[in-house]
């Protein structure tokens, strides 16, 4: 017993001193977490700040406007006119999609796209309206069957073909009249106005005011007929024609100037 006691008390020998805390590097670490703390609040608040100092409007202001694609009837002035009230809001604080709704709503514009480039410049890509026909109205018709309005009396306006049709009509006159043109190439015919009523039957007037009716139907045959008839029948007498009427099966009408209509065959 007594050799257990002195082998429990050789063991509580050996047992390490405690050692007292290290208050320095308690401290240390302490100091390093606040001054990390202190550095991430100073770059938020930088950060903050740089980010107001940004959006001020003095600061970044546009310097200069880029046009993409050149303009032919849109002038630049009207588009100055658009982004200069914009403009002031500096690069960041302007609102692109209003500039292009804007810019949209100007005559001849189609479409409009505004983007900006670091650091003054604001980029405006637009495509015009590509005429190819009046309309009986006044307004324009775009390539692409689209209506739109010139704004003010454009000068190239009388060189086009005159289209009239019932509303909502656009695209499909502009597919007849280059249907019919095509037809007529070489001929020596051009159509001058083409209208299409309410039943859908078409009447076109050529270039020398000369009338055709063609009715709702079998167009390609009644052109292919007025070809033969304009060259080979009445071509001398043209300046007398006023109206021709292709809309019988085997046959046709004149109208001569000044004279009630006569059936022919």
């Amino acid at each position: 017993m007594t050799a257990a006691r002195r082998h429990r008390g050789q063991a509580r020998r050996k047992a390490p001193p405690r050692q007292p805390p290290d208050f320095g590097r308690l401290f240390r670490g302490l100091l390093s977490t606040l001054l990390g703390l202190l550095l991430l609040s100073s770059v938020g608040y930088g950060t903050y700040f740089g980010s107001q100092w940004l959006m001020e409007p003095g600061h970044l202001p546009v310097r200069r406007l880029r046009i993409v694609a050149p303009l032919n009837e849109v002038t630049l002035d009207a588009v100055r006119e658009v982004v200069r009230p914009h403009a002031r809001e500096g690069i960041l604080q302007l609102d692109v999609d209003e500039v292009r709704d804007e810019l949209e709503s100007l005559s001849w514009v189609r479409r409009a796209e505004v983007r900006r480039s670091w650091p003054d410049v604001l980029v405006i890509d637009i495509r015009e309206f590509d005429a190819v026909a009046q309309w009986s109205d006044g307004s324009l018709v775009s390539n692409d069957g689209v209506r739109f309005t010139p704004g003010e009396a454009w000068r190239g306006a009388a060189a086009l073909p005159k289209l009239d049709g019932p509303a909502g009509s656009e695209q499909t006159l502009i597919a007849h009249y280059r249907s019919f043109s095509q037809q007529l190439a070489g001929s020596g015919l051009a159509i001058r106005e083409l209208i299409m009523d309410e039943r859908h039957a078409w009447r076109l007037i050529l270039a020398d005011g000369v009338q055709v009716l063609l009715g709702r139907g079998g167009h390609e045959l009644r052109l292919a007929r007025l070809q033969e008839i304009y060259h080979d029948i009445l071509k001398t007498d043209s300046a007398r024609l006023e109206r021709l009427d292709l809309r019988y099966t085997n046959g046709f009408a004149v109208k001569w100037r000044g004279e009630t209509p006569a059936a022919g065959a």
